[in-house]
């Protein structure tokens, strides 16, 4: 004996069979063939509320009760990519400012040594100047004249002048120095925060690659299942129209139902027996034409 439900109508079966065909489900080894299996059962279960969609479309407007709904074609919807967040220019120039400090201090330390030198030389050249024209006037006998007093006084001045450049010297060095340690935090900061934005750029670009790269895969396996939808519910309509048809006409299965009651009502004329399987046999029969 056959293990299917006889009670479910062929057509409709086929409808079924077709959408869940197209769906990809398991029918068994028989496929499409009309009749209400075990394979047909499950995946019913299994994918009932698309299958419904399908061929009911969630309307009754239908004379038979369902009607195929063709299946809305997916969108494709790109992902944008946020910007990351990134260090501004001052924070760069501080790091840079930092890298500068350090060479600043040794040349800062450098020029202070020099004029320290300098300094001590020019007082040790003062001292003996003084000395040599002291030494000068006692050999001639001047004592403290007027000319030694006036050569000291010389000496005293020409030394506070060399002073006075060598601390003018100094102070423009320092003011070199500070200038080129602002001119390297500045080099390193536009170089540094250039670098981070075109990382920043490709970062970005690598992303929304990716992102578009798997949009498009979402995209594409929707397509493919909105294509075997499409086929399903085309093969639905054509069906449904093929039976509609028929089932308007109600030629064969008026004449069906005809020779049926005929025969129902001559088995129930031969005994009581051929009675009671007549009227079970008008029951199945009503089932059978009725549209699920």
């Amino acid at each position: 004996m056959a293990s299917y439900d006889k009670s479910k109508d062929t057509n409709y079966t086929l409808l079924v069979q077709q959408a869940l065909s197209a769906m990809g489900a398991n029918l068994g080894p028989a496929g499409i063939d009309g009749k209400w299996g075990a394979y047909t059962d499950s995946a019913y279960k299994a994918n009932q509320s698309v299958v419904d969609a399908m061929l009911y479309g969630g309307s009754s407007s239908s004379a038979y009760g369902y009607a195929p709904q063709a299946p809305q074609m997916p969108e494709l919807s790109l992902q944008g990519v946020s910007v990351p967040a990134s260090h501004d220019y001052s924070y760069y120039y501080s790091i840079g400012d930092a890298l500068e400090a350090e060479n600043y201090e040794r040349q800062k330390q450098q020029a202070e040594s020099r004029l320290q030198g300098a300094q001590a030389q020019l007082e040790t050249d003062l001292d003996q100047t003084k000395a040599g024209i002291a030494a000068n006037s006692t050999a001639r006998g001047f004592g403290r004249s007027t000319y030694v007093t006036d050569s000291l006084l010389y000496a005293d001045n020409a030394a506070a002048g060399q002073r006075q450049s060598l601390l003018s010297d100094f102070s423009q060095t320092l003011l070199y120095l500070d200038a080129a340690r602002h001119s390297g935090a500045a080099r390193y900061a536009s170089g540094a925060y250039e670098n981070q934005q075109s990382r920043i750029a490709a970062a970005e670009m690598a992303n929304a690659q990716i992102a578009n790269q798997q949009a498009l895969a979402v995209w594409n396996a929707q397509m493919d299942a909105y294509n075997r939808a499409l086929s399903g519910y085309e093969q639905a309509s054509s069906s449904l129209g093929s039976y509609s048809a028929a089932l308007s006409s109600g030629s064969s299965r008026s004449a069906g139902s005809s020779r049926a009651s005929s025969a129902a009502k001559s088995a129930a004329a031969a005994s009581p027996a051929k009675q009671s399987l007549a009227s079970q046999a008008a029951s199945v029969l009503k089932q059978t034409i009725r549209v699920r």
